[in-house]
């Protein structure tokens, strides 16, 4: 089934992330797509899931967290129609995701026009709180689920942590 195929994908990640480990090194640079990836690993549970809108799958195999919602690759043309959509939101409602990470542009990149479904969701269960662009190329928005309860904050991005 699917979600076998997800499951086994999630523990691929898990093992390719466990390969290459990253230093926790406090002195990286905010501006490295590589702080993106111990931001989640820092200051999320190992059990949450991270929604990504951008194609950087490293950053959550570097972080060694699952994919929140199913696919990793929602680029428009991918996984648009109205069933696929759903499904996506119905595992977002069942996952813990405290938070998203999507495009810094209004429309989100053409996302919001290819996934209203999708996004219908995030505008409503999250709210847009820092934005900031990694490797001069990948201008990012984070997005925190309103459920999601605030333990601290990361440094050096100045974004919040969700790890007691």
């Amino acid at each position: 089934s699917m979600d076998d195929a997800f499951d086994r994908a999630d523990r691929l990640w898990k093992e390719i992330g466990g390969a290459f480990p990253i230093a926790d090194n406090p002195s990286a640079s905010p501006d490295e797509l590589l702080t993106l990836s111990l931001y989640l690993r820092r200051c999320t549970r190992p059990t949450d899931r991270v929604f990504v809108q951008h194609y950087i799958p490293q950053v959550l195999a570097l972080a060694e967290r699952g994919f929140a919602g199913g696919h990793a690759d929602l680029r428009p043309g991918f996984f648009e129609n109205e069933q696929m959509q759903r499904l996506t939101v119905a595992r977002l409602k069942m996952q813990s995701v405290p938070v998203a990470l999507v495009g810094a542009s209004d429309d989100l990149g053409g996302f919001r026009h290819s996934f209203p479904i999708v996004v219908s969701y995030l505008d409503q269960q999250f709210e847009n709180v820092a934005e900031h662009t990694f490797d001069g190329r990948f201008p990012i928005r984070l997005l925190v689920n309103r459920n999601a309860r605030v333990s601290g904050r990361f440094q050096p991005l100045d974004w919040p942590c969700f790890r007691p």
